[in-house]
């Protein structure tokens, strides 16, 4: 299943906690196009705090729905300026770089789930284009949509 990853990079200005609470809501208006089931199976997300980050992997149109909607509320209640996203089409996994083309960080989507906490993903990118290295340990922000 071909799947796209949107890369949110985000200014040291933006509360982290406040741009979840921002995607939680475009996780919730998606639901009301597309269904909860729709939403749960096509999309996950992982925060990555150390890098002020966010990865949304969408594997069919509701998880690109809940991207488009999270990309319009940030704009809204943050500014057009307040963050950078990227996307990749056909990504292979929920692994990738935050900002390409520049000495970047990685943000990782783990599919697994640890004691319905997610997991913790660290990584490394490699040059400009190629995916992150990434490894996934217990307790972290990486969630599937509930």
């Amino acid at each position: 299943m071909n799947t796209t990853v949107y890369n949110y990079r985000f200014e040291s200005g933006v509360p982290l906690g406040e741009a979840e609470s921002t995607l939680a809501r475009a996780i919730v208006a998606a639901e009301a196009l597309h269904g909860s089931a729709n939403v749960r199976l096509g999309t996950r997300y992982s925060i990555n705090e150390p890098h002020h980050a966010c990865v949304i992997e969408a594997r069919h149109k509701a998880g690109g729905t809940v991207a488009r909607i999270f990309t319009g509320f940030l704009i809204h209640e943050f500014g057009e300026d307040s963050f950078k996203v990227s996307r990749e089409e056909g990504a292979s996994s929920a692994c990738s770089c935050a900002k390409a083309g520049q000495a970047r960080a990685c943000a990782c989507a783990c599919a697994a789930k640890a004691d319905g906490k997610g997991v913790q993903c660290r990584g490394s990118c490699g040059k400009a284009g190629q995916a992150c290295a990434c490894a996934c340990a217990a307790k972290t922000a990486s969630k599937e949509v509930p």
